[in-house]
């Protein structure tokens, strides 16, 4: 079967026809927990749920356990279903190793075996012992990646969303919602819940977003960076005085303000270079999130390449003194911003 689609994956559950092992794992929690739990509960029938389904935390449990459960005949069913989560790959002995590779190798037609890599990030790098586990689910079963999804998607989803609850929203709106909530799906479609509730069957609006959702603290920090461009000292001082109340990570504020420049910075050099400012991708890792650097742009378009790495350098600092030389962190920071409101008003 190898690498499978979301489509194929659904067509799989809606028939019942289901491979004898999968392996789930990627970026996207929402989406694996879904499939997963979509798969399970279709391939055990709910009266004989608690004999045919079988459930392992990968971290505490043996190759023996998993084996014993993948051995065992399934009671009114077609499959008995293992689930094998996080199971240590890299750090299980040889042994044991060896033994799970010759267990999923020949398992039998009764069994629906999944390998669900939930918390833990595998190691996919050739030779290793996860992306040999990928190289025979690709020849005896089938491989579900789920990572992110793209703006785009996102907007879709998002719009598809609100009109399966009563309400509408225009594209743009999903943008912003988006860009103020975050990309994690399970987040996003709890907001559009309260969102919808809220509204109660008309259109949705930017106001109404800001009156009812919880904004990332990525989100709050790239306000505050377009306050710092903008040369607006009192909304940038205000939005650090609600960033230091909700009791965020003084060294979370610069790393992301460090980004949000970064960003800037390189959407900047690409306009300047006669590109578009999200071609910049092609160089740095901005899969799923080229929007950020046409944001970037825009929001650069009224500082020069100078001001920038002024700008910069001025965060590099900040980070160096928080991290290291056990001044208020408070005063680095707000010390941090006046360089930069300064810098951005030299213009």
């Amino acid at each position: 079967m190898s690498v499978i689609t979301e489509k194929e994956l659904k067509q799989q559950i809606k028939s019942g026809s289901f491979a004898n092992l999968y392996v789930f794992y990627g970026d996207e929690s929402y989406l694996k927990q879904y499939y997963v739990s979509q798969i399970c509960e279709k391939a055990v029938p709910k009266d004989f749920y608690d004999f045919n389904m079988h459930k392992f935390d990968g971290k505490g449990t043996t190759v023996d356990d998993i084996a014993d459960a993948v051995e065992a005949m399934p009671m009114m069913s077609q499959y008995s279903c293992v689930l094998v989560k996080d199971f240590p790959f890299e750090t299980v002995s040889d042994t044991e190793y060896e033994k799970l590779v010759s267990l999923i190798s020949d398992l039998p037609e009764t069994c629906v075996l999944i390998i669900y890599m939930d918390n833990t990030v595998p190691d996919k790098k050739k030779g290793g012992k996860f992306a040999n586990i990928l190289y025979i689910a690709e020849h005896k079963g089938a491989i579900s990646e789920l990572n992110k999804l793209s703006l785009p998607e996102l907007e879709k989803l998002i719009s598809s969303g609100a009109q399966k609850r009563g309400c509408s929203i225009d594209y743009s709106e999903c943008t912003y919602f988006i860009n103020s909530v975050g990309n994690d799906l399970n987040l996003l479609l709890n907001e559009l819940d309260k969102l919808c509730f809220y509204v109660k069957n008309r259109k949705i609006t930017k106001a109404d977003i800001d009156d009812v959702c919880i904004k990332s603290i990525e989100a709050k920090v790239f306000d505050l960076s377009k306050a710092l461009i903008s040369n607006n000292c009192d909304k940038a001082f205000s939005l650090l005085d609600t960033l230091f109340s909700q009791k965020t990570e003084p060294v979370i504020i610069t790393g992301t303000l460090i980004s949000a420049y970064v960003d800037m910075y390189r959407a900047k050099l690409a306009v300047l270079a006669g590109e578009r400012a999200e071609d910049a991708s092609k160089y740095f890792n901005y899969k799923n999130k080229e929007f950020r650097l046409r944001n970037a742009a825009k929001d650069a378009s009224g500082l020069t390449v100078a001001q920038l790495r002024v700008c910069l350098d001025e965060l590099s600092n900040a980070d160096e003194l928080l991290k290291g030389s056990g001044f208020d962190s408070r005063l680095i920071l707000e010390q941090c911003m006046s360089k930069l409101l300064l810098a951005a008003g030299n213009s």
